[in-house]
């Protein structure tokens, strides 16, 4: 009796010419030397089939010619059907075949792998990207309204009776001033300013646009491409030691003076 599986792994990829190479070992590890086709698409509509996996990483990979698409397949005349898809919607796998155990064997070293060094965070999408943005607008609308209305309604009535009762000008003066004073201190400017650009951040996609390139995935890792993903992690790297770290070390520090002068 056959048996067969398929699977669209969650998550995104990072593919790099140490993970192909472990990849091709596991295929060949269960079905034999010289069993492997490789079917690759660039972005210049240009596609080719080869058996060589130096063809594939010794691709340029940048740009219009970049690596879209790789399919890893095996030989017609062997008894599975296998078929492992790289691509910018993820990692799939389909496998067929007679044996049984040929078939869950090589599926459990391969799903193995690719949970333990392949898969990574998946891209963020439009739909979650909007969902993110909406979170972000309600929550600042609420904090505007805690710093508004709530703190209106939580004034004790019994100071606002007595300053109205009162004949003295001065102490009603004064109250007023407190009061504006009061609300210019803390009105969160910087959230009413979070409610007004966020639909812009929405209709560009800047928000999925930033997770992703702060957690690239579905990435095809060979030449090229492989020193950009380099290049981009440094600067991430630097920015994240060089501001937000910086940022966090300044408030604790500013913490500390005022808990100690005080």
């Amino acid at each position: 009796m056959g048996a067969y599986v398929e699977e669209k792994f969650k998550g995104g990829f990072l593919l790099d010419e140490g993970k192909l190479r472990k990849i091709v070992d596991l295929i060949e590890h269960r079905n034999g030397d010289e069993s492997i086709v490789f079917k690759v698409f660039r972005g210049d509509s240009y596609s080719y089939e080869t058996q060589s996996l130096d063809d594939v990483v010794n691709e340029d990979n940048d740009d219009w010619r970049a690596i879209t698409k790789l399919q890893i397949s095996l030989a017609e005349e062997l008894p599975l059907d296998f078929h492992l898809t790289f691509s910018d919607e993820g990692l799939s796998i389909f496998i067929t075949g007679e044996n049984r155990d040929s078939v869950f064997l090589i599926y459990s070293d391969l799903r193995e792998y690719f949970n333990n060094d392949v898969l990574k965070k998946p891209p963020m999408s439009e739909k979650t990207g909007g969902l993110f943005g909406m979170v972000l607008i309600f929550l600042a609308m609420a904090l505007v309204f805690y710093f508004t209305v709530a703190d209106i309604v939580n004034k004790d009535p019994s100071v606002v009776d007595a300053v109205l009762e009162s004949n003295n000008l001065q102490e009603k003066i004064n109250y007023l001033i407190s009061d504006r004073e009061e609300r210019n201190g803390e009105f969160p400017y910087l959230w009413f300013l979070v409610i007004m650009f966020a639909p812009i951040l929405l209709m560009t996609g800047t928000v999925q646009g930033t997770w992703n390139f702060i957690f690239p995935s579905n990435q095809f890792l060979f030449g090229d491409r492989k020193k950009k993903y380099e290049a981009r992690m440094a600067l991430i790297s630097k920015i994240f030691w060089g501001v937000v770290v910086a940022l966090i070390v300044s408030v604790i520090a500013s913490v500390i003076v005022w808990r100690a002068t005080t």
